[in-house]
């Protein structure tokens, strides 16, 4: 909604998602250099991350990234960066949910929509 000309539009908002992804890996990377964490699966299959793994890549050559491409998405630019990646199945979806309802330590219950 435009509050000058009082009309409604689609635009598009950057909500720097990729930047706030890459730059948590890094910390992440950082956090690992106990020798505490050897492998990072990233399940996405958007190539703006390139640039932040690269730089991973270089920073901490000696841990291993990869992505886990999501249903019906794939990267031929990530594949090359991270050649051990793969695809994930719906199946993978359905085995790997939490419970339904989901019973946090505080007692509060999480339910998942019916859709899922």
């Amino acid at each position: 909604f435009c509050p000058l000309c009082r009309r409604e539009y689609v635009g598009h908002v950057e909500k720097q998602t990729d930047i706030a992804i890459g730059s948590k890996l890094l910390e992440l990377l950082y956090a690992a250099d106990d020798g505490q964490c050897d492998t990072f699966v990233l399940v996405t299959g958007d190539s703006d991350l390139a640039p932040a793994i690269k730089t991973a890549q270089k920073v901490m050559p000696t841990v291993d990234i990869r992505f886990a491409f999501p249903v019906n998405r794939k990267s031929d630019d990530l594949l090359r960066i991270a050649p051990l990646s793969f695809k994930l199945r719906s199946g993978h979806y359905k085995a790997n949910q939490f419970k339904n309802p989901l019973k946090l330590v505080d007692g509060t219950l999480l339910h998942k929509p019916a859709s899922w």
